[in-house]
């Protein structure tokens, strides 16, 4: 209905970034993984229009993939918001940034045991220190590998 591609959807849109129709947002990091999975999966050569995952409502995946799209982890995002909030959106693919990190917190056992280390932790919760943290325990799992 947009064309094939990203760029021609955005072309075609009337966009506005800094509208969410008044709704406050906070980033969730269960919801920008279970995001780039979804992108990941369901990628071939075009833009993914409107995709759905798991229990989130639209508002919450266009803004996270907007997010991921600020962070440098995709490669497009374009929607379209009114007053009501997001009508209709669309994402490239994962970056090589984005797949790096999503290598990182692929395993739901390391996901699971980073986000534990960084509440424990009494850090920040950043897209960094969660990467970081991510490494750190892979790296642990490889030493034991190797020994």
């Amino acid at each position: 209905r947009h064309g094939n591609n990203i760029k021609t959807y955005i072309y075609l849109c009337i966009i506005n970034f800094g509208s969410m129709g008044g709704l406050q947002m906070k980033m969730d990091y269960d919801v920008l993984r279970d995001v780039m999975l979804k992108i990941e999966e369901e990628y071939a050569d075009v833009a993914l229009y409107n995709i759905e995952v798991k229990d989130y409502d639209m508002k919450t995946i266009a803004y996270h993939c907007k997010l991921l799209y600020e962070a440098g982890f995709v490669s497009d995002y374009a929607g379209n918001y009114y007053d009501d909030g997001v009508q209709e959106f669309g994402v490239g693919p994962l970056t090589f940034r984005g797949n790096e990190y999503l290598n990182k917190i692929r395993e739901k056992s390391t996901w699971e045991k980073t986000k534990k280390v960084v509440l424990e932790g009494g850090v920040p919760g950043t897209i960094e220190i969660l990467g970081k943290v991510a490494t750190s325990i892979i790296e642990k799992k490889l030493g034991k590998l190797l020994e």
